[in-house]
């Protein structure tokens, strides 16, 4: 790994019960401090106890489930700027030793103050402890973890179909063609693919086009009109259309506030289940009972404003009457 990864944010995760599955675009390392969770991950279960570690590549389906309640985990997401080979070999999830369980704990404790207190160079020293974390992830990599087979063809069909739109999404993709990466037909593909992650494959794109013109822009690389011509959209109005109906915003609108977005987030308690209120969302479903039963879970919240969406429009409605 020859540069600092770029963490994204830093967490304590509670919950007392959750089952939920995710495709997240950034790497995402855990460390489970209570409870037992359940991860299905490249149609394999693993069961993740206190101590345990586990290192997700971008863009991979899991599905998270709580067997013993009361869950509390340190979350770190960060992104590489160009892959790494050396990561992407890498298990899963480990069983490392106690002594290592401990120096992992104490860093994610000492990047979680330096998070919260965002004082100078809180990032480079964030980056330093996430570099200190994977060198320790890929020291003891033969600790594998235990884990069940899980045989599923349709979750690799999947999953090989989130890839395919992960590589493609600035071409001009249709249903057609990415049902055919997966190898089945058309209306089978979407019907499956919607179980499986909660969208539409045509959702999906689009969530995929917007989060990567969100990066371009953020990061001063193109304007709007760049970013639509650079993520697959036809025209800038297309674009626009597509990022209000996901995000609520107009681009220009959410370039403006982007700032109050991350003051939000850096003002937000560590205790809680809602990883993505003010974050490029990842898509994450509900799942009922048990893999398979799939509902789709809409936000709460608008990403504009911290109340039900809806709420003003009822008010102003009950004001005229």
């Amino acid at each position: 790994m020859r540069e600092l990864p770029s963490v994204k944010y830093v967490r304590v995760n509670r919950a007392p019960f959750l089952v939920r599955s995710f495709i997240d675009p950034e790497y995402v390392f855990t460390f489970e401090k209570a409870g037992v969770c359940e991860y299905r991950m490249d149609n394999r279960l693993y069961t993740l106890r206190p101590g345990m570690v586990s290192l997700m590549p971008p863009y991979l389906l899991h599905v998270v489930k709580i067997v013993k309640p009361n869950v509390a985990k340190y979350v770190v997401h960060f992104e590489l700027s160009t892959p790494c080979k050396r990561l992407a070999k890498l298990p899963l999830a480990l069983a490392v030793p106690k002594t290592v369980q401990r120096v992992v704990q104490h860093l994610l404790r000492e990047m979680q103050r330096e998070w919260a207190a965002r004082e100078p160079g809180y990032r480079e020293v964030v980056a330093g402890m996430m570099t200190t974390i994977l060198g320790l992830y890929i020291r003891h990599s033969a600790c594998v973890s235990d884990s069940v087979e899980v045989p599923a063809k349709a979750w690799q069909q999947v999953q090989s179909a989130v890839g395919y739109i992960r590589e493609n999404y600035r071409a001009a993709l249709t249903l057609q063609q990415i049902s055919e990466s997966a190898g089945l037909s058309p209306t089978y593909f979407s019907r499956l693919f919607k179980e499986f992650s909660g969208l539409s494959p045509h959702r999906y794109l689009n969530h995929c086009r917007i989060a990567e013109a969100k990066r371009l822009i953020l990061r001063g690389q193109c304007n709007c009109t760049e970013a639509a011509r650079e993520t697959g959209f036809e025209t800038v109005h297309a674009f626009s259309r597509v990022f209000k109906k996901l995000t609520g915003l107009s681009p220009t609108h959410w370039l403006r506030n982007a700032g109050t977005f991350e003051r939000a987030e850096r003002n937000r308690p560590t205790d809680h289940t809602d990883l993505h209120r003010f974050q490029t969302p990842p898509i994450c479903v509900n799942l009922c009972g048990s893999v398979g039963t799939i509902q789709s879970d809409r936000p709460a919240f608008t990403h504009c404003a911290g109340r039900p969406a809806g709420r003003s429009r009822r008010r102003r409605r009950a004001r005229t009457h």
